[in-house]
């Protein structure tokens, strides 16, 4: 209502990448959830966090490689649906750079329910809202689906790092490790910077 159905179908394109992502981070938080719970139960951080950052680096390795090759070759991951949709090239640019900072971050809003903290989660989720409906009424009008991705780009944001933020200094929590860097930095190389190289060298992505 705010752009057209124009700009409301190459948003809709332009997300669908990220349902490939959710599957690994709800097969992975399944996987994780119960001792996870058990340590925060009985309060062995040191658990928790090997735990948290185990689950944080695995959904970085899995995920980032989907989320750097779309934004590599967004035209060409676009041109799938018709060639009228490659324009929507930035809008998942955008996407995919806050479906990363998500995934950077792990289950951290699970990490602070199970802490019992749910009155946090949910105030983390009212500022993220009111980010999504402030920014899509500002932007959408004059910028169409990449108003709407900034939008969504900010909530997601604002729904990881205020319970990061919560969870690092309250509960001493954190998912950056070893494995995490190692994680990030394989994916990095192998799926952001080569094919970069190659598209370079090539020339073109479509």
């Amino acid at each position: 209502s705010l752009a057209g159905l124009g700009a409301a179908a190459t948003y809709a394109v332009a997300g669908r990448f990220v349902v490939l992502g959710q599957f690994a981070n709800q097969g992975i938080s399944q996987a994780v959830q119960p001792r996870l719970a058990e340590a925060l139960a009985v309060r062995d951080r040191a658990e928790a966090n090997r735990l948290y950052r185990t689950a944080t680096g695995w959904l970085v390795l899995l995920t980032w490689p989907l989320y750097l090759l779309v934004m590599t070759y967004a035209p060409l991951y676009l041109g799938l649906f018709g060639p009228s949709y490659r324009d929507g090239a930035t809008v998942v640019v955008v996407l995919a750079a806050a479906m990363m900072l998500a995934t950077g971050c792990g289950m951290v809003d699970m990490v602070l329910s199970m802490a019992g903290k749910t009155s946090w989660n949910l105030a983390n989720v009212g500022v993220a809202l009111g980010l999504t409906i402030g920014l899509d009424l500002a932007l959408i009008p004059h910028l169409g689906a990449l108003g709407a991705a900034i939008g969504l780009a900010a909530a997601v944001a604002a729904n990881n790092l205020l319970p990061l933020a919560q969870v690092g200094r309250k509960l001493g929590l954190h998912p950056f490790g070893r494995g995490t860097f190692a994680a990030g930095a394989l994916a990095l190389a192998c799926f952001g910077v080569l094919p970069r190289v190659l598209t370079d060298t090539l020339g073109g992505t479509s």
